[in-house]
């Protein structure tokens, strides 16, 4: 089980990078790019606009094929989604690239929970994934500022490139897939799971809870720059903060959640 949390989680972390990457030097990129800093917001909504509309195929495709197997072709698209956007500092095809990647995040992020859940992870390891997901966002507010310092405005996409190939190489030595994976027998319709208010809560607080903190780790690092007169580095480290104790709270909760069920 072990091995399978790490595979797991290497997915949440790749997913996670890519949240954050681009807003860790959003200045930095409407400079190169010649645009507006809000273009440079659009980098991030072309991600999650695929993300968004793939956890539910992503899902369908997790039981269907199993997650492994699902979290190594997320993988794969968020690693060529990354080389395409090295070629030029173009904003169309950022933005395209930035689609192609949400969608590999989309399959990722939803592979890695249900492989973690699958291989017996308890509510910790559940947590410890979601954890290392959200801070995956906040490891690239710290170490994209200092890599554009290097290679300049390819520094988001340098960095997730390596990153989705680490997570790729962790999950190929994962445990495979096996037939407890692939429940599509007892398939749900989507009527009943559309009606199904308990969904809607846990959405709420997600949708609270994860999307704050995608706001806030796309634009801290700009806003202590440009209005606090912070060094990027200095500015990425603490904007940092806001996404990696969700590394400690995350399982923190599953551990609440296993002791403390009512």
């Amino acid at each position: 089980m072990r091995r399978a949390v790490v595979g797991g989680c290497a997915l949440g972390l790749a997913s996670g990078w890519n949240i954050a990457n681009t807003g860790a030097v959003a200045g930095q990129l409407a400079d190169s790019y010649g645009v507006a800093l809000a273009t440079v917001g659009l980098f991030t909504t072309a991600l999650f606009v695929t993300h968004l509309l793939m956890q539910i195929p992503g899902g369908w495709a997790s039981d269907r094929f199993g997650p492994r197997r699902m979290g190594l072709l997320g993988l794969a698209l968020i690693g060529v989604g990354n080389a395409i956007a090295l070629a030029e500092s173009l904003p169309a095809l950022a933005i395209a690239t930035r689609a192609l990647m949400g969608i590999g995040t989309g399959l990722a992020f939803v592979a890695g929970s249900d492989y973690v859940r699958a291989a017996g992870g308890s509510p910790f390891a559940q947590g410890l994934y979601g954890g290392v997901g959200i801070g995956g966002g906040g490891l690239a507010l710290v170490a994209v500022p200092e890599a554009e310092s290097v290679v300049g405005w390819r520094a988001p996409f340098v960095t997730a490139l390596a990153v989705a190939g680490i997570a790729f190489l962790a999950l190929l030595v994962s445990p495979r897939d096996t037939s407890q994976h692939r429940r599509h027998e007892a398939h749900v319709p989507p009527s009943a799971l559309f009606a199904d208010s308990r969904l809607y809560r846990s959405a709420a607080l997600h949708a609270t809870s994860f999307g704050l903190s995608v706001v806030l780790g796309n634009w801290v690092v700009t806003l202590l720059v440009r209005g606090g007169g912070e060094a990027k580095g200095t500015a990425g480290a603490v904007g940092a903060l806001t996404l990696l104790l969700g590394i400690v709270t995350r399982p923190l909760g599953g551990w609440i959640l296993r002791h403390r069920p009512e």
